[in-house]
Protein backbone atom coordinates (compact mmCIF):
# COMPACT_ATOMS: atom_id res chain seq x y z
CA UNK A 1 0.00 0.00 0.00
CA UNK A 2 1.44 3.34 -1.05
CA UNK A 3 0.46 6.20 1.21
CA UNK A 4 0.67 9.67 -0.26
CA UNK A 5 1.51 12.59 2.03
CA UNK A 6 -1.92 14.20 1.72
CA UNK A 7 -3.65 10.88 2.42
CA UNK A 8 -1.41 10.38 5.46
CA UNK A 9 -2.28 13.82 6.86
CA UNK A 10 -6.00 13.22 6.31
CA UNK A 11 -5.70 9.82 8.02
CA UNK A 12 -3.81 11.27 10.99
CA UNK A 13 -6.42 14.00 11.41
CA UNK A 14 -9.19 11.40 11.25
CA UNK A 15 -7.52 9.14 13.80
CA UNK A 16 -7.04 12.05 16.21
CA UNK A 17 -10.59 13.31 15.69
CA UNK A 18 -12.53 11.43 18.31
CA UNK A 19 -13.35 8.43 20.45
CA UNK A 20 -15.04 6.23 17.85
CA UNK A 21 -13.62 2.72 17.72
CA UNK A 22 -11.55 2.10 14.60
CA UNK A 23 -10.10 -1.33 15.43
CA UNK A 24 -6.78 -1.74 13.64
CA UNK A 25 -7.15 1.48 11.70
CA UNK A 26 -4.64 3.09 14.10
CA UNK A 27 -1.85 0.91 12.67
CA UNK A 28 -1.01 3.44 9.90
CA UNK A 29 -0.74 6.13 12.57
CA UNK A 30 1.74 3.96 14.46
CA UNK A 31 3.69 3.39 11.25
CA UNK A 32 3.78 7.12 10.51
CA UNK A 33 4.85 8.01 14.08
CA UNK A 34 7.60 5.40 14.31
CA UNK A 35 8.85 6.38 10.84
CA UNK A 36 9.08 10.02 11.96
CA UNK A 37 10.95 9.01 15.12
CA UNK A 38 13.44 6.87 13.21
CA UNK A 39 13.75 9.46 10.44
CA UNK A 40 14.58 12.26 12.88
CA UNK A 41 17.08 10.08 14.71
CA UNK A 42 18.68 9.04 11.41
CA UNK A 43 18.90 12.65 10.22
CA UNK A 44 20.71 13.59 13.42
CA UNK A 45 23.30 10.89 12.86
CA UNK A 46 23.73 11.65 9.14
CA UNK A 47 24.04 15.42 9.62
CA UNK A 48 26.54 15.16 12.52
CA UNK A 49 30.17 15.88 11.64
CA UNK A 50 32.40 12.79 11.56
CA UNK A 51 34.27 11.82 14.71
CA UNK A 52 33.19 11.97 18.35
CA UNK A 53 30.18 14.26 17.70
CA UNK A 54 28.82 11.62 15.32
CA UNK A 55 29.12 8.97 18.04
CA UNK A 56 27.36 11.24 20.51
CA UNK A 57 24.54 11.83 18.01
CA UNK A 58 24.23 8.09 17.47
CA UNK A 59 23.88 7.52 21.22
CA UNK A 60 21.39 10.40 21.50
CA UNK A 61 19.35 8.90 18.66
CA UNK A 62 19.38 5.47 20.30
CA UNK A 63 18.33 6.82 23.68
CA UNK A 64 15.54 8.87 22.05
CA UNK A 65 14.17 5.73 20.43
CA UNK A 66 14.44 3.69 23.64
CA UNK A 67 12.77 6.42 25.70
CA UNK A 68 9.91 6.67 23.19
CA UNK A 69 9.08 3.01 23.75
CA UNK A 70 9.60 3.37 27.52
CA UNK A 71 7.04 6.21 27.54
CA UNK A 72 4.56 3.95 25.74
CA UNK A 73 5.12 1.24 28.35
CA UNK A 74 4.61 3.74 31.18
CA UNK A 75 1.40 5.07 29.60
CA UNK A 76 0.04 1.54 29.16
CA UNK A 77 0.90 0.61 32.75
CA UNK A 78 -0.62 3.72 34.31
CA UNK A 79 -3.86 3.93 32.36
CA UNK A 80 -6.94 1.70 32.66
CA UNK A 81 -6.94 -1.34 30.35
CA UNK A 82 -9.64 -1.83 27.74
CA UNK A 83 -9.50 -2.41 23.98
CA UNK A 84 -10.70 1.13 23.28
CA UNK A 85 -8.28 2.69 25.79
CA UNK A 86 -5.36 0.62 24.46
CA UNK A 87 -6.12 1.75 20.92
CA UNK A 88 -6.42 5.38 22.02
CA UNK A 89 -3.16 5.25 23.99
CA UNK A 90 -1.24 3.57 21.17
CA UNK A 91 -2.60 6.04 18.61
CA UNK A 92 -1.91 9.07 20.82
CA UNK A 93 1.63 7.85 21.48
CA UNK A 94 2.23 7.28 17.77
CA UNK A 95 0.94 10.70 16.76
CA UNK A 96 3.10 12.18 19.52
CA UNK A 97 6.15 10.79 17.70
CA UNK A 98 5.57 12.93 14.60
CA UNK A 99 7.44 15.98 16.03
CA UNK A 100 10.54 13.78 16.37
CA UNK A 101 11.03 14.02 12.59
CA UNK A 102 12.52 17.45 13.27
CA UNK A 103 14.55 16.33 16.30
CA UNK A 104 17.94 16.06 14.65
CA UNK A 105 19.87 18.50 16.89
CA UNK A 106 19.91 18.59 20.71
CA UNK A 107 17.78 21.75 20.84
CA UNK A 108 15.27 20.45 18.32
CA UNK A 109 15.18 17.12 20.19
CA UNK A 110 14.23 18.94 23.39
CA UNK A 111 11.52 20.85 21.54
CA UNK A 112 10.25 17.63 19.90
CA UNK A 113 10.19 15.96 23.33
CA UNK A 114 7.98 18.73 24.77
CA UNK A 115 5.66 18.90 21.76
CA UNK A 116 5.42 15.10 21.79
CA UNK A 117 4.04 15.16 25.32
CA UNK A 118 1.45 17.80 24.48
CA UNK A 119 0.34 16.01 21.30
CA UNK A 120 0.12 12.63 23.06
CA UNK A 121 -1.95 14.13 25.86
CA UNK A 122 -4.28 16.05 23.51
CA UNK A 123 -4.93 13.13 21.17
CA UNK A 124 -5.60 10.74 24.06
CA UNK A 125 -8.08 13.17 25.62
CA UNK A 126 -9.84 13.61 22.26
CA UNK A 127 -9.98 9.82 21.84
CA UNK A 128 -11.82 9.47 25.16
CA UNK A 129 -9.13 8.68 27.74
CA UNK A 130 -9.95 9.96 31.24
CA UNK A 131 -8.37 13.42 31.62
CA UNK A 132 -7.07 13.13 35.23
CA UNK A 133 -5.59 9.70 34.53
CA UNK A 134 -3.96 10.95 31.33
CA UNK A 135 -2.60 14.02 33.15
CA UNK A 136 -0.87 11.75 35.68
CA UNK A 137 0.37 9.28 33.08
CA UNK A 138 1.88 11.92 30.79
CA UNK A 139 3.41 13.79 33.72
CA UNK A 140 4.95 10.57 35.00
CA UNK A 141 6.16 9.28 31.61
CA UNK A 142 7.73 12.54 30.44
CA UNK A 143 8.79 13.52 33.96
CA UNK A 144 10.55 10.21 34.51
CA UNK A 145 12.57 10.77 31.36
CA UNK A 146 13.46 14.31 32.43
CA UNK A 147 14.59 13.15 35.88
CA UNK A 148 16.68 10.24 34.56
CA UNK A 149 18.35 12.43 31.93
CA UNK A 150 19.05 15.15 34.51
CA UNK A 151 20.59 12.60 36.90
CA UNK A 152 22.70 11.24 34.02
CA UNK A 153 24.04 14.70 33.20
CA UNK A 154 24.69 15.37 36.89
CA UNK A 155 26.64 12.12 37.31
CA UNK A 156 28.58 12.69 34.10
CA UNK A 157 29.56 16.21 35.14
CA UNK A 158 30.42 15.02 38.66
CA UNK A 159 32.67 12.33 37.20
CA UNK A 160 34.41 14.88 34.98
CA UNK A 161 34.90 17.18 37.97
CA UNK A 162 36.24 14.43 40.23
CA UNK A 163 38.44 12.80 37.61
CA UNK A 164 39.75 16.12 36.31
CA UNK A 165 38.79 15.41 32.69
CA UNK A 166 37.84 17.95 30.08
Amino acid sequence: MVLKTRDGIVHVRGVAAGPQDRGFEGAPAVAIGVTCLLGGAGLGVVLAPPGPPSTAEGLAALTSILWAFARLAILRLMLPRSPQADSAIRTAWALGLIPWLGGFTPTLRLLAWAISGVVTWAVAIRRGVDRPAMNRAVAFAWGAQAVVVAIGYLLRNLAVLLLGGA
